[in-house]
């Protein structure tokens, strides 16, 4: 469980690194394969307030790899916590408080499977 708030607590260092003025809340988008990782993120000024792009470009280099191993860590540990997932949303609010919302995508499944199938 250690290795899970660590990530966490590294991916809210991070989004707060990506942005560069005010905000009351942050969130990251995370779609996550076996070996790959995506993500990108929105900030909000205000909480009626329209989305503005999180700079990621400014994240550490190793948040992809962080990434993955939270996949393994959660999926290694489900049976205890967490569901089958491979996109997630992390709610991260400006007094340091998150949330993580672990969602399992079947179309996302489907296009990967269909892919590796064709490699193959």
């Amino acid at each position: 469980m250690n290795g899970i708030i660590t990530i966490l607590t590294d991916l809210a260092i991070n989004m707060r690194n990506g942005i560069d003025e005010d905000w009351v809340k942050s969130v990251l988008y995370i779609e996550v394969q076996k070996g790959f990782s995506s993500y990108k993120g929105e900030y909000f000024k205000s909480a009626e307030g329209q989305g503005n792009s999180i700079r990621v470009s400014k994240f550490d280099y190793k948040i992809d790899t962080d990434l993955i191993k939270l996949h393994r860590l959660t999926q290694e540990e489900s049976a205890l916590m967490h569901k089958k997932w491979n996109r997630a949303i992390f709610t991260l609010l400006f007094d340091n408080s998150f949330e993580i919302e672990y969602i399992w995508d079947q179309e996302i499944q489907d296009q990967v499977d269909g892919y590796n199938n064709e490699i193959i």
